[in-house]
């Protein structure tokens, strides 16, 4: 009886040399998704956004240098992240929001973290050394980098006073992009965005202690939670996000958005959220409206950064080029 190479439930006319290509694709695929996950690729990609945005604010356009700092800030923050995910796998470990991470689970071991942490950041500072005052850039990247990794990290565990750093790490990245664009420390329109960056840090930290408040309260050493009731920080944070709300609301004022559409948008956003965030911290407080709250909260500051984007640098564009 002759034998042949197919399988014996192959369909007619299928080539099994296929089957191999199929399984180390779907291992690459894997691996990427893994990296990503421990780069934490959607917060990498906001913070390179707030880059572009003091960048665009400032120049009034999208150009070579602007996708130099856009590259260079998502992989700088990615390669940060990514040293935060080493540094807390072992705390992630006992939360059940944190224990699928790769470096916490062992999808990825410590020395690829590292491997990538490094590689990130490398090739990060490269891309910002790139521009005319790349030397500047470089210096300010790592110092979010150091505030990051080497001060909120470290001490988020022991002090609340943790959340210093970690705020000022937030407000370096636009100041980047306003930097490369020439602009200097002394006007009021960075400032306005770097406070609006710093403003929405806490509440954005603060809804994931509400949303785990069981686990946060039996695994943390220091929090929120363990000074105040769930209903306390609850007016903490509505306070924050009301003053965030404010200052958003009052970008327009100060020249960083004109057009109206951009405007009367950002108030009706603003409002919106404030009567949400009053009906979940106040009226319905559940675990689901908790992480509605978190999304809603990033949603209007993402909306913000574009509405930045697109009137600073589209709408300028098109606006010079009409007769």
């Amino acid at each position: 009886m002759k034998t042949t190479n197919s399988a014996p439930f192959a369909p007619p006319g299928t080539d099994q040399s296929f089957a191999p290509e199929s399984q180390n694709l779907q291992k690459m695929c894997h691996s990427l998704f893994l990296r990503l996950h421990a780069a934490k690729s959607i917060i990498s990609l906001f913070v390179a956004f707030s880059a572009l945005t003091g960048y665009v604010v400032k120049a009034g356009r999208l150009d070579i240098v602007a996708l130099n700092v856009f590259s260079g800030i998502l992989l700088l923050a990615a390669g940060s992240a990514t040293l935060n995910n080493l540094q807390d796998r072992k705390l992630d470990r006992r939360f059940t929001r944190t224990s699928g991470r790769p470096l916490a689970c062992g999808a990825l071991t410590v020395v690829q973290g590292k491997r990538q942490s490094v590689s990130l950041m490398t090739a990060g500072c490269l891309l910002l050394y790139l521009p005319p005052n790349g030397l500047l850039l470089v210096l300010l990247g790592l110092s979010a980098v150091a505030c990051y990794n080497l001060l909120y990290t470290p001490f988020k565990m022991r002090t609340l006073w943790a959340v210093i750093p970690g705020v000022v790490c937030g407000m370096i990245p636009p100041l980047v992009g306003w930097t490369a664009a020439g602009g200097h420390l002394g006007s009021l329109r960075i400032w306005l965005i770097m406070i609006l960056l710093g403003l929405w840090q806490p509440p954005h930290a603060w809804m994931i202690l509400l949303a785990n408040a069981d686990e946060v309260r039996a695994s943390y050493s220091k929090n929120l939670l363990h000074i105040f009731s769930t209903a306390q920080v609850g007016r903490i944070v509505f306070a924050w996000v009301c003053s965030f709300m404010t200052l958003l609301i009052l970008l327009p004022l100060f020249g960083i958005l004109h057009h109206s559409f951009f405007s009367i948008s950002l108030v009706l956003a603003g409002v919106l959220t404030i009567v949400c965030y009053a009906w979940g911290l106040f009226i319905s407080r559940t675990t689901r409206n908790y992480r509605y709250l978190f999304i809603l909260l990033n949603s209007v500051l993402a909306l913000a950064m574009v509405f930045c984007i697109i009137e600073n640098s589209i709408a300028t564009t098109i606006l010079s080029s009409t007769p």
